[in-house]
């Protein structure tokens, strides 16, 4: 099993139950999935937990080893957060750019999703990697939250401390991702090439299947992760730590942002049951002409042009308030399907049950009720 230095590749197992873990070792999580609600969600691309700081345009280069069947390799990792953002299952997502290098040569490329909760929390969505050899495109086993039975899953907690209970960071069942992670201890100075850090969170990371088995994630404040080991059976015996962080400056980040761009283009024409599904990616900041969907896609949605928004809050509160008696808690704009629409959150005065309002953007015309 490989996994990369802020993403985690997928299990090579899954069973139904949680094996048992060995004296000592980080205890496996009491559940197969988090607990997700979209509604969680009011400012999801600003991420600001210390643990996991992402603004755009950082960038972090790790360096070191891995050994598996007896084979040493030189092993380089790239993490970007881009400018871009990505809707995925009602949550609009940081889109990261992630390299994956070995003996020089980049087996892995990704896009990989984050968001951050209203308590702090950063989920990861889903992700979509692309395998190569020698240069050429073999494979990829994307896991998108709300396809396929997958499910978004904690990265790291905004309270994260040692002795907190496993958490899982994701279930995709389609591809065996059943990853999860414990806090395990604070080390009070870790020193890598990058630099020397205080108060770091070690996380010790496995997954579904593999028994006695441990990715051990460092986690500096306000930085991220500064160094990766490993601990009893992995059979990827990953070392590695960084040695650069910085800020990339436009030309830098223009340069990757046309990267994710276009390998988005390609998942849409290889992943035409999970990812096709997603809405294409947006701009973070100001609007990019890109439209990944394949022409004949597009001649079934219809290539409509920018949408005008002609309901304000106010009218869409009313028209709510008539379809549900009760008070708004709550309003959002989301996409779905190609267009935008509003959804109100009302209480309603007859049960105290909550309800979604979804209102037509455009016309005013409700199109449902979600409790």
């Amino acid at each position: 099993m490989r996994r990369a230095f802020f993403v985690v590749a997928a299990a090579i197992w899954m069973i139904p139950a949680i094996a048992a873990a060995p004296a000592g070792a980080a205890e496996g999580p009491e559940r197969t999935f988090e607990d997700f609600d979209a509604r969680n969600f009011p400012r999801p691309t600003y991420i600001d937990n210390k643990w996991l700081p992402l603004k755009p345009g950082r960038q972090w280069i790790s360096e070191g080893k891995t050994t598996e069947d007896g084979e040493t390799q030189s092993h380089r990792i790239e993490f970007t957060v881009t400018d871009l953002t990505k809707e995925i299952d009602g949550v609009n997502t940081v889109v990261m750019w992630v390299v994956d290098i070995a003996d020089g040569e980049a087996v892995e490329k990704e896009l990989a999703f984050y968001a951050q909760d209203i308590y702090g929390n950063v989920w990861l969505m889903g992700e979509y990697p692309e395998e190569y050899e020698d240069g050429e495109f073999l494979e990829a086993s994307p896991w998108i939250s709300g396809l396929d039975g997958a499910k978004a899953g904690i990265k790291i907690k905004a309270d994260a401390k040692p002795g907190d209970p496993a958490h899982f960071q994701g279930w995709g069942p389609m591809v065996d991702w059943t990853d999860f992670g414990k806090p395990e201890k604070l080390e009070s100075k870790v020193c890598v090439k990058a630099g020397c850090y205080e108060n770091v969170l070690v996380v010790a990371e496995s997954s579904l299947g593999e028994e006695g088995a441990f990715q051990l994630k460092y986690y500096a404040p306000g930085v991220g992760v500064v160094k990766v080991g490993w601990r009893g059976s992995d059979a990827t015996q990953e070392e590695l730590e960084l040695v650069k962080v910085s800020q990339l400056d436009a030309e830098a980040l223009s340069a990757i942002r046309a990267e994710a761009l276009a390998m988005e283009v390609r998942a849409y024409q290889v992943s035409g049951e999970v990812y096709a599904q997603t809405e294409p990616i947006e701009a973070l900041f100001g609007d990019i002409a890109h439209d990944p969907r394949p022409a004949q896609k597009l001649a079934s949605v219809g290539a409509a042009g920018p949408e005008v928004r002609k309901i304000s809050d106010e009218e869409a509160e009313a028209i709510a308030l008539k379809t549900v008696p009760g008070e708004v808690t709550g309003l959002k704009i989301e996409r779905k399907f190609g267009a935008k629409r509003i959804v109100v959150e009302v209480v309603a005065a007859d049960n105290s049950v909550e309800t979604d309002v979804i209102i037509d953007m455009a016309t005013g015309e409700v199109l449902g009720t979600e409790d």
